[in-house]
């Protein structure tokens, strides 16, 4: 029988309650909900946008104390996007001429993003619409290795069904990155990213690979 002396005790539980708390959080992550990719089917992608007002929004809410995220920032998301995405999509760029096609059908009349999306589709003859969404985002105030403020983001994904003039589907990520003292349950984010702190730009950057694999892209 091994016999273990007490002041050993508290570093072998530590070590079995990371273990514990990994194996758990893997098991809550959600399975893909995966988009019906046939040859019959048109996905469009749309730029990322920035929710600035409630009116912007479709789900969720926007947390305060966001920061405005630059042009050049949304940008270099929607190339990030759709350099992960395998399926046949529209690309964003396409998209650009029934975007403003859209908003101007409906600039007489009070209207939702999802009416927009929608119109927006129709104009491209696509079944789904792709729209990624920025709800907050807080840029990180220090370097990889120390940090004064942590960066943080909340980014919606959202799918539009076209005909059905509805919200098919939404993939959320949200996280203000903390220490690994301050929540064990985030080891597993803390071992990947070989425990630096991330930039803004990087959290979306994981926000992208959630959406691409839940949806199946």
């Amino acid at each position: 029988m091994m016999y273990f002396h007490p002041k050993t005790r508290p570093a072998w539980f530590l070590v079995f309650a990371l273990i514990v708390l990994v194996l758990l959080a893997s098991s809550c992550r959600r399975q893909p909900q995966g988009l019906p990719f046939d040859e019959s089917i048109v996905v469009a992608l749309v730029p990322f946008s920035q929710a600035v007002t409630t009116a912007d929004l479709m789900a969720g809410y926007i947390s305060p104390g966001s920061q405005a995220v630059s042009e050049e920032a949304l940008a270099g998301l929607d190339q990030s996007l759709e350099a992960r995405i395998t399926q046949p999509v529209m690309a964003s760029m396409e998209m650009a001429p029934c975007l403003e096609q859209a908003a101007s059908a409906l600039e007489d009349q009070a209207y939702s993003r999802l009416d927009y999306l929608v119109e927006a589709g129709k104009c491209a003859g696509a079944d789904y619409v792709l729209s990624p969404q920025v709800l907050y985002w807080k840029e990180r105030e220090g370097s990889a290795v120390g940090v004064t403020e942590p960066a943080g983001v909340a980014i919606d994904f959202h799918v539009v069904d076209v005909a059905e003039h509805s919200l098919d589907a939404r993939v959320h990520f949200e996280e203000d990155q903390v220490s690994l003292a301050e929540n064990l349950l985030t080891i597993d984010k803390f071992v990947s990213r070989y425990g630096a702190w991330l930039t803004a730009r990087e959290l979306a950057e994981e926000a992208i690979d959630k959406a691409v694999l839940e949806l199946g892209l």
